[in-house]
């Protein structure tokens, strides 16, 4: 991956099987709620997905919609084998700089994914407990005036 350019584009949940495979690694697997999050992205006109490419291989995908008050992130997968290469970050970037300017982005996550948010400057709050044994958190981060161009 080292000195890969990675392209960010729309997309849609039936462009490519490697989507629906993304797709598969933010809900741990669970086929009846990739089945729901799927159709979610085919009926819903504000839930919009990003995919990122390297040499012709999908290896990341970013979905959110854009509210009054906030940009919700719906979304975050990276493939295994391109894992911790800035793909995430990129795709981040990417809605940053396709939302209006002042609304903040944020998601709720589990606690695989903190580390990657805190690292692209989220705040982090706990949500508790909302199911049993899993706890989750809500990201947030500020609205910023000019978002870095992309690197």
């Amino acid at each position: 991956m080292g000195n890969s350019v990675i392209e960010i584009h729309a997309t849609t949940v039936d462009h490519s099987p490697a989507i629906t495979r993304l797709l598969a690694f933010a809900t741990g697997g669970d086929h009846q709620r990739l089945r729901h999050i799927i159709q979610r992205y085919r009926d819903d006109p504000a839930a919009v997905l990003l995919a990122a490419v390297i040499e012709h291989d999908t290896v990341g995908v970013i979905g959110y919609t854009v509210g009054d008050s906030a940009v919700t992130l719906l979304h975050v997968a990276t493939s295994p084998h391109a894992r911790n290469a800035g793909v995430g970050t990129r795709l981040l970037g990417a809605v940053r700089r396709a939302v209006p300017a002042g609304l903040p982005i944020v998601a709720e996550t589990d606690q695989d994914a903190v580390g990657f948010y805190t690292a692209n400057n989220f705040a982090v709050t706990s949500l508790g407990e909302k199911y049993p044994g899993v706890e989750r958190f809500r990201v947030h981060l500020r609205a910023t005036a000019n978002p870095e161009p992309d690197a």
